[in-house]
């Protein structure tokens, strides 16, 4: 069914699993080499703290994914759907929305990441939608994948030493 899973407070070396229907997952702390996975349906999984190792994925249907502090390290996805992933910064690891027209808003730096606004295995699948990346800060030493559609990337101060690919898209 339709869970509501709260942790107040941090979680460490554990998995959390929504399943099917319209999860939430809230952390009011940190994530720390954790899982935390929305399944099917429309998902919200929302860290107050930092992502710190692990993955954070929301998995098919339109989930809104928030990390407040930095992902460090992680696997941030929104899976197949048209996601929405906010995050305060990110430090390493992978992230992005994955099929469907995603909004990825970074608000800090993005650093040492690699960024993919649709499947890695196939960056002009047509179930790829119109997705749109912003960046408060600058990027450094990313690589950046648009997908397949209309695109749009936002980069509010330099790009430093990373890699920016336009997909098939106009």
């Amino acid at each position: 069914g339709a869970d509501t899973i709260t942790v107040n407070g941090n979680i460490v070396d554990s998995e959390l699993f929504g399943n099917q229907d319209d999860d939430r997952i809230l952390v009011s702390g940190n994530a720390t080499n954790s899982g935390l996975y929305g399944g099917q349906g429309n998902d919200v999984v929302s860290i107050s703290g930092n992502a710190v190792g692990g993955n954070v994925e929301g998995n098919s249907g339109a989930d809104t994914i928030t990390v407040a502090g930095t992902a460090s390290g992680a696997l941030v996805a929104g899976g197949k759907g048209d996601d929405s992933i906010r995050l305060g910064a990110v430090d390493g690891g992978q992230v992005g929305g994955q099929l469907g027209a995603d909004n990825l808003v970074v608000d800090g730096v993005l650093k040492n990441a690699l960024v993919s606004m649709t499947n890695t295995g196939d960056p002009n699948s047509t179930d790829d939608g119109a997705d749109s990346l912003t960046v408060g800060s600058s990027v450094s030493n990313s690589t950046i994948y648009s997908g397949a559609a209309a695109d749009f990337i936002s980069i509010d101060s330099h790009l430093l030493a990373g890699e920016l690919y336009g997909g098939d898209g106009n």
